[in-house]
């Protein structure tokens, strides 16, 4: 029997981002994981964690849902939805209390039942904009790598 790479993709982004388990993609990816994000660049396993995780601490209460799914060889396209209020930091923006609501597709590549990489797009500032911050898109590139550096310094201790 065949993987169900539609299921896997979809569970995938369920966990991470409907159900807050941000250490599944530790589950299903291979250690060589390359994620590609419309902020924060070309990202390790980690890295790819690092930013799923700074949704689910800015927006605690995000629901992502999958809308569609589209299966083409060892590719997987999810359209989804994701909302959620601004209740905790998110890329050095203090809690606002607003809503969100914003839309994505991510295209995964799987090796066989392992997720090798990942290429997501959403409009990054449409959700700032939400939360009542719209920088330019230099100064988002610049937060985002002030907080890598951050936090590479921190795990040096």
């Amino acid at each position: 029997m065949g993987i169900d790479l539609s299921e896997l993709a979809r569970k995938t982004m369920e966990q991470m981002f409907d159900k807050g388990r941000v250490a599944y993609i530790e589950d299903v990816s291979e250690l060589s994981f390359v994620g590609h994000d419309p902020l924060a660049g070309t990202l390790s396993l980690h890295d790819e964690e690092r930013v799923a995780r700074s949704f689910r601490e800015g927006f605690p209460d995000l629901r992502c849902e999958v809308t569609d799914v589209i299966i083409q060889h060892d590719r997987a396209v999810c359209r989804w939805i994701a909302r959620g209020t601004h209740q905790g930091e998110f890329m050095g923006i203090a809690p606002s209390g607003r809503g969100v609501e914003f839309d994505g597709i991510t295209l995964m590549r799987f090796n066989g039942d392992r997720l090798a990489e990942a290429w997501s797009q959403y409009d990054a500032l449409r959700i700032l904009g939400m939360i009542g911050e719209a920088p330019e898109r230099r100064e988002l590139v610049q937060r985002w790598a002030l907080i890598r550096e951050e936090e590479e310094r921190l795990a040096q201790h």
